[in-house]
């Protein structure tokens, strides 16, 4: 979508510019988009009107194809939309091969979506999107590219960004209220023996959140894989103070939190 010279198209009359060459079957597209390529509100509409253009929501539309579409075209769209956002979260462990350590409550057809900013309201409603669930963490802004990685798909090579485990961890981290969640995060540690303790040192110094943070380092003295012991919990900002967590939980003197009590009676030879 993006090997084509929009400078010198816009130089064309908008009814000489050709809009089957610029927007592939799978592509999503806004208006704001349509302009720029030197399209008015009546070529737009015309599109729309002819049928080489479907209305996908308010003002965002794609080209209409023989195929169903997927989440992935929507999800690698967002990016040409002027979104930031990255499949994170449970998704990443599931599609890692972790699927026995998701949580039961966590719906395997679920894709969850994390940005630092929010998401548009039209990812919601449709068949295609009502798998997609959106998660704002405004740290995630700050993160280096080295907590993502990028995956290709369908006929066109188009990219979609993934979390690292490392980054999925802690985003799970920094959303867990609930037992169920960190029994099921506390599972998935389980199946993490290569993680790289390098990434999470750096992930652990940048994340602000205290909670997420010292949970995670609770969940880990549970486990014993080599990597652990490399974490460099001196250099990570811990804050100060005792921090309530679970409810009616039992309290863990070295991380200030209270925990879950049936977790923090056992040992990792109890799991």
């Amino acid at each position: 979508m993006h090997k084509y010279n929009y400078a010198k198209l816009r130089l064309l009359k908008p009814s000489m510019i050709n809009l089957e060459k610029l927007l592939k079957p799978g592509y999503f597209v806004n208006r704001k988009v349509l302009y720029s390529y030197g399209l008015t509100r009546p070529d737009v509409d015309y599109y729309v009107r002819s049928g080489f253009l479907s209305s996908f929501a308010r003002g965002v539309y794609h080209r209409k194809s023989d195929y169903n579409l997927t989440w992935q075209e929507v999800v690698a769209s967002l990016t040409d939309l002027g979104y930031h956002a990255h499949v994170g979260g449970a998704s990443v462990v599931r599609e890692a091969g972790l699927d026995h350590f998701v949580s039961v409550s966590d719906s395997a057809t679920s894709i969850s979506l994390y940005s630092a900013e929010p998401l548009p309201k039209w990812l919601s409603g449709t068949p295609v999107t009502e798998t997609l669930t959106g998660t704002k963490q405004s740290w995630l802004k700050k993160l280096p590219n080295s907590a993502y990685r990028t995956q290709t798909f369908g006929q066109w090579d188009r990219e979609i960004k993934y979390a690292t485990l490392e980054l999925a961890l802690l985003e799970q981290l920094v959303d867990a209220k609930l037992e169920i969640e960190l029994v099921a995060i506390d599972r998935q540690l389980e199946g993490m023996a290569n993680l790289s303790p390098t990434r999470l040192n750096e992930l652990l110094r940048l994340c602000p959140n205290i909670k997420a943070k010292r949970l995670c380092g609770w969940l880990l003295q549970r486990h014993d894989h080599a990597w652990i012991k490399r974490i460099q919990w001196e250099t990570v900002d811990l804050g100060k103070g005792k921090r309530s967590i679970i409810r009616g939980g039992r309290y863990n003197n070295q991380w200030q939190i209270t925990v879950p009590r049936k977790m923090e009676d056992q040992t990792i030879h109890g799991h």
